[in-house]
């Protein structure tokens, strides 16, 4: 153990505080991780928990697998494993595996931010500045003030089809509003899965009992390889909310915004396509740090617990545990088993509502926002007169169809 605290001590010495606590952590989250190779390594995991120990009750682990949803296996699921882990009790390891995926969190989001400002600065401003230029330049050279307005010269715009920014000009997206809807679509519809993932872990952290006892407690599954989190602190969900799922929602909207900025101000069609491909990277990069940096050890964790989808999910555990009572002839009540049925009836009418309204969200989401953001909100031209279609109709059709 003291080897593995050499780097954190010479860094203290070098009044890197930071950097200590870091390598500080490191070396507990490898003392943990040499710890779960061991033989009954697995025993030792559920040893050290908070559970619900149903087993001393002489009861058994109610079925859950119906109603519980996996974490997600990206840096932001390992940051819930372990802060539900950390708040299951006091060892120094699980502190210690919190703050490397902390750190991991940390560097997710310091990447992604400086990612994007580099973006903004260095492609999207300059792609912006251009693209206006060349619109610009399309009403200087093109069109002429009157009492009508602006009227387009058909003369002087059979001279601008001569230079190099007519060409530029016609493949700009606006000027084709329907296959710039679908890229966008397509854009949005991956933002938008970011989104929602957010949504549903921030409402199921926030419906989540409270514990009374100030730790997290999880519920053994029936069959003994999974850890149920049913309950959990107010620090370790207000944890998860400020620190994790909220910086995650808040750079998806970033990307979403800044995405749609960066193919509105392409100058090509080909380029549109691969940069919508380029954006999906910093999306993904989530659950890049996590294959690269999350040791197998702790991934086999995450996959380890398990949530409940939702609080009503109890209603269909105490239903199960009823039927098997009953199959050993205890006497229950006809009035309760009466009640359970009509709770798991209004139950599974509240879940069927709830996603037809998701997939209904979604949808408005994938197909309305696109439209209403390029016709209301887009700022590479904010005076865009949809006025480049119609003339630049039989330059695209050149373009597109070869001469016989």
């Amino acid at each position: 153990r003291a080897p593995a605290f050499v780097p954190g001590l010479v860094l203290l010495r070098a009044q890197r505080h930071w950097l200590a606590g870091l390598a500080c952590c490191v070396a507990l989250a490898m003392e943990d991780a040499a710890t779960l190779r061991k033989p009954g390594s697995t025993y030792m995991l559920l040893g050290r928990v908070n559970t619900v120990d149903n087993a001393s009750e002489g009861k058994k682990s109610p079925p859950l697998h119906a109603q519980c949803v996996d974490l997600p296996e990206n840096i932001y699921g390992a940051a819930m494993m372990a802060a539900v882990r950390s708040s299951q009790g006091l060892h120094r390891t699980f502190h210690g595996i919190t703050g490397c995926v902390f750190a991991g969190v940390v560097l997710n989001i310091f990447m992604q931010v400086y990612m994007l400002s580099f973006a903004l600065d260095f492609i999207c401003a300059p792609a912006v500045n251009k693209v206006r230029s060349i619109y610009n330049l399309f009403h200087e050279k093109v069109f002429e003030h009157s009492d009508a307005g602006l009227q387009l010269q058909a003369a002087k715009w059979a001279d601008f089809q001569e230079d190099q920014s007519s060409e530029l000009l016609c493949q700009i997206p606006l000027s084709q509003p329907g296959f710039t809807i679908a890229v966008l679509g397509v854009w949005t519809a991956h933002c938008w899965k970011d989104i929602l993932e957010s949504y549903r872990w921030a409402m199921a952290w926030c419906r989540m009992a409270i514990s009374d006892n100030g730790f997290t407690k999880v519920v053994i599954s029936e069959d003994g390889e999974s850890l149920v989190a049913v309950e959990a602190t107010r620090a370790s969900k207000c944890l998860v909310l400020v620190v994790v799922l909220l910086p995650k929602f808040v750079c998806t909207c970033f990307l979403w915004w800044l995405g749609n900025s960066w193919l509105l101000s392409t100058t090509s069609f080909e380029s549109l396509l691969l940069n919508s491909v380029g954006l999906a990277f910093l999306t993904e990069l989530d659950e890049l740090l996590y294959a690269v940096l999350i040791p197998q050890n702790i991934q086999d964790m995450v996959r380890t617990y398990k949530f409940l989808s939702k609080r009503e999910c109890w209603i269909t555990a105490e239903r199960n545990a009823l039927e098997a009572a009953q199959q050993k002839n205890i006497d229950r009540s006809k009035t309760k088993e009466l009640e359970l049925q009509e709770d798991e009836h209004r139950t599974t009418q509240r879940r069927a509502l709830h996603m037809a309204f998701e997939m209904t969200m979604t949808l408005v989401a994938i197909t309305a926002v696109p439209m209403v953001y390029m016709y209301h909100f887009q700022q590479v031209l904010p005076e865009y007169l949809w006025d480049v279609r119609g003339p630049c109709s039989d330059k695209i059709f050149a373009m597109t169809h070869s001469e016989d």
